[in-house]
């Protein structure tokens, strides 16, 4: 039950994340044909397009760490007994829940500080910009928990023989 509410939460994530995606391509490239073909410029596709790509990488994070795709050096983990990594595996997701909650709770004072400032082409709330950064906590957290869920399921089982979720 749970896992079907998080693939589709997953899902809804990711189909925005592509829109996101398409739409800031879009956007940068009617921008440049309007600065090269007619020397003009609109200031309100460099701010979408900047709201899109802050928006997408931030939804995108919690998209890479529930599939596990989220960048890892693992130099000088992979040298350390399979066992003993389980433990620091946890350990360090620990470590960015706690970071991750800093990060929500610290959003607060900024996205209350930008609240009333409109950008200059949408007239757009400033602080609507800065609402990423809870929200993305949030899936985060999640998506995080779901891995430390994972690691305890298999904590026993050697990391060549672990069965990937689905959809990966």
């Amino acid at each position: 039950m749970v896992c079907k509410i998080l693939n589709t939460i997953d899902r809804i994530i990711g189909y925005i994340v592509v829109f996101l995606f398409a739409l800031s391509v879009v956007v940068l490239f009617y921008q440049v044909v309007l600065r090269y073909a007619f020397s003009a410029s609109n200031i309100w596709a460099e701010e979408l397009s900047t709201f899109s790509i802050v928006w997408m990488c931030s939804l995108g994070c919690a998209l890479a760490f529930r599939r596990y795709k989220h960048i890892t050096i693992t130099t000088i983990s992979d040298m350390i007994p399979w066992k003993i990594r389980r433990y620091i595996d946890i350990a360090s997701y620990l470590l960015i829940i706690v970071f991750l909650a800093y990060a929500f709770f610290s959003s607060f004072p900024l996205i209350k500080a930008q609240w009333n400032v409109y950008t200059t082409g949408f007239r757009v709330r400033q602080g609507f910009l800065y609402t990423c950064i809870p929200v993305s906590a949030v899936f985060m957290v999640i998506s995080i928990m779901e891995c430390i869920c994972d690691k305890i399921k298999n904590f026993n089982v050697e990391p060549g023989k672990v069965v990937a979720k689905d959809g990966d």
